[in-house]
């Protein structure tokens, strides 16, 4: 069985929600490669609800699923986000996603999910300037700051909160959250210790938004460092 109205539900639960278990069925999976020749590729789901159809962006973690996804098969999105990247479009990225069951017959006759524009209210947050388009730090386009930049900073906003009488301490642990939000939903737990150093376009996204006052900042420092 379906989620009822589960596109509608992955693009416009918002972030102060628990993120609803959604069982979609697979259209399309494909690996689109991003502007730029040797450039990464992104896992693109097309899932629907058996009313609405639309695109996923299935983060990196989840690439092994792309040789199993075929047309029909029933998935489970446990954990997700919704992205606005403008005032016209948005974008769901899946972050935990399990197969429940395949299915040769297509459930419905879905038609694509629209957004209304208007319907939209998230604040702007400020993005670096590489934000837009194919990213040369990233190799993502979009840029992945565009992607996971919004949801990245009202989550470490919401989640930490802000007490703290010193803006440089509350920054900076704004910032080592940031890092790590963005770490994990790119790649997943790296495990204790694990380091990987950040494209400079969130790097720079990262500090722009929680700035130090000094312009103090520790830079990428190597397990063995």
């Amino acid at each position: 069985m379906l989620t009822v109205r589960g596109i509608e539900c992955a693009f416009e639960l918002g972030l102060d929600q628990d993120r609803v278990p959604l069982t979609l069925q697979v259209v399309q999976s494909e690996m689109v490669p991003c502007d730029g020749l040797g450039s990464p590729v992104r896992l693109v789901v097309t899932l629907s609800d058996g009313s609405h159809r639309s695109p996923f962006f299935f983060t990196q973690q989840l690439f092994h699923l792309g040789h199993t996804l075929r047309a029909g098969a029933i998935v489970t999105l446990h954990n997700y986000i919704s992205q606005r990247l403008d005032d016209t479009k948005v974008v769901v990225i899946c972050l935990n996603v399990s197969v429940v069951a395949d299915s040769v017959e297509m459930i419905g006759n879905p038609s694509d999910f629209v957004i209304v524009p208007e319907c939209i209210t998230e604040p702007a947050v400020l993005l670096s300037s590489s934000a837009v388009g194919f990213c040369k730090h990233c190799q993502q386009n979009p840029c992945d700051w565009s992607m996971f930049g919004r949801t990245i900073v009202d989550c470490v906003r919401s989640t930490i909160g802000s007490t703290a009488v010193d803006k440089a301490l509350i920054n900076k642990q704004y910032r080592f959250a940031a890092y790590q939000m963005y770490t994990r939903a790119k790649l997943g737990y790296l495990g204790k210790g694990n380091r990987v150093p950040l494209p400079l376009c969130v790097s720079d996204a990262v500090r722009n938004n929680f700035p130090d006052p000094n312009h103090s900042y520790v830079g990428f420092i190597s397990r063995n460092n």
